[in-house]
C-alpha cells in the first residue's frame, strides 16, 4: 500500500510541474534590480511551443549587459503623460517603459526613448500578462495610442494578444531551468503620421518565466514595420544574469552537509549552520508563493520549523536558506498529509 501511495504522491508532483500556474511573472515592485545579456539578432528563433519542450538557447553568445531598475513613475520626467503607470522600467541604455501593475497581470501604458528623443503613449492601455497564468491560458485587448519622435506626430491603435504557448525546460549558456512557462505576446498597430506614409506595426514577444523570478529568464523580441517606403525589421534577446535558481532542481548549497526532511507537520532543517551565525529560512510554494519566512541561530542540531498553522495539500515545496555572511542553501521537499 505504501509504494501505491508513493507513486501516486509521484504522479501529484509531475503532474504539477507539468503545467505550472505562475504568480509573478512581471509583478514588480519599486526597488527591485536585475540584470541582463543583450543583443541583436536577425536569425535567432523563438523555437516551437507546446507541452513538455526544452527550449535549448545554451549557445547563446555573451553580448551586452545592462541594468533593469524597477522606479516610481514620479521619479520620471514624462510621469504626466502616463495615466495610470504605476511601475517603470529603467534601463540603463535610456529606455524607459511605463506599466499599470497589479497582482491580476499588467498592461502597458507607455514607452520613451530619451536618447532617440521617441515616447510613445497608450490612452488606452494594452492588456500584457494577466496573472496568474499557465500553459494555453490567453487574453486579447484593444489599445490606442500617440506618438512623439523629435517633433514628429503619430497616432495608432490596434489590438493585442497574449497567450501562454508553452511549458518544459529552458537551458542558457550557464543554467538549466525546470516547470518553465513561455509567454507570447502579439501586438498589431496600425499608425499615422503627420508628414509621412502609414505604418502597419507588428510585434513579436516571447517570454520564459518560472515561479521564483519576476523578471524573465529569457526575452525575444521581433518587430516589423511595414509601409510602402523603408520597411525594417529587427530581432532584440536577452536573457537574465543572477537568476534566482531554486527551480533549478539542484542544490547549489554553499552550506555543508545541507539536508532538509518532513517529519509530522514539521520541517527539519541538518546542515553545518555555524554557531551564533543568523540565518534566514524561506519556504515557497511550488508557484512560488513565500509561505513561510523565519530567522533563526544557527546550532549543530538543526533547526525546526513548524507548518500546523498551513493547510497544504500535497506538493512540492522549496526551501531557500541564507546566512548573513553570504552562505546559502535551497532544496526542494515532497509535503504530503
Amino acid at each position: 500500500m505504501k509504494k501505491i501511495c508513493l507513486l501516486f504522491f509521484i504522479f501529484v508532483s509531475v503532474g504539477l510541474f507539468a503545467q505550472p500556474l505562475l504568480h509573478n511573472p512581471m509583478n514588480y515592485s519599486i526597488g527591485e534590480t536585475n540584470f541582463f545579456m543583450h543583443q541583436y539578432s536577425a536569425t535567432l528563433s523563438a523555437q516551437d511551443g507546446g507541452a513538455d519542450v526544452t527550449w535549448d538557447f545554451s549557445k547563446l553568445p555573451v553580448a551586452d549587459t545592462f541594468v533593469q531598475r524597477i522606479i516610481d513613475p514620479n521619479e520620471t520626467f514624462y510621469v504626466a503623460a502616463m495615466a495610470g503607470a504605476n511601475i517603470c522600467e529603467y534601463y540603463t541604455d535610456s529606455i524607459l517603459n511605463f506599466y499599470n501593475s497589479t497582482a491580476s497581470g499588467s498592461s502597458i501604458v507607455g514607452f520613451v526613448d530619451s536618447a532617440q528623443e521617441f515616447e510613445m503613449y497608450y490612452p488606452n492601455p494594452s492588456a500584457l500578462i494577466s496573472l496568474p497564468i499557465t500553459y494555453l491560458q490567453q487574453t486579447d485587448d484593444t489599445f490606442t495610442r500617440l506618438y512623439n519622435m523629435g517633433g514628429i506626430h503619430a497616432s495608432g491603435h490596434g489590438y493585442a494578444h497574449t497567450v501562454a504557448d508553452g511549458y518544459g525546460t529552458l537551458v542558457l549558456r550557464a543554467d538549466t531551468f525546470y516547470n518553465v512557462l513561455r509567454i507570447r505576446y502579439e501586438q498589431f498597430s496600425f499608425d499615422t503620421f503627420d508628414f509621412t506614409v502609414p505604418n502597419d506595426v507588428y510585434i513579436f514577444s516571447w517570454r520564459w518565466f518560472d515561479s521564483l523570478n519576476k523578471a524573465p529568464l529569457l526575452q525575444l523580441d521581433s518587430i516589423s514595420v511595414r509601409n510602402a517606403i523603408s520597411p525594417r525589421e529587427m530581432k532584440v534577446v536577452q536573457y537574465l544574469l543572477q537568476p534566482n535558481k531554486l527551480t533549478s532542481l539542484q542544490n547549489i548549497s554553499a552550506i555543508e552537509n545541507f539536508k532538509i526532511f518532513k517529519t509530522g507537520n514539521e520541517i527539519l532543517l541538518k546542515g553545518n549552520f555555524d554557531a551564533g551565525e543568523n540565518y534566514t529560512c524561506q519556504i515557497f510554494s511550488a508557484d512560488g508563493r513565500l509561505i513561510h519566512e523565519e530567522m533563526f541561530s544557527g546550532n549543530k542540531n538543526g533547526k525546526r520549523f513548524s507548518l500546523t498553522s498551513y493547510a497544504l495539500p500535497p506538493s512540492m515545496l522549496f526551501v531557500k536558506i541564507n546566512s548573513t555572511d553570504g552562505k546559502t542553501a535551497v532544496a526542494k521537499l515532497w509535503w504530503y498529509s
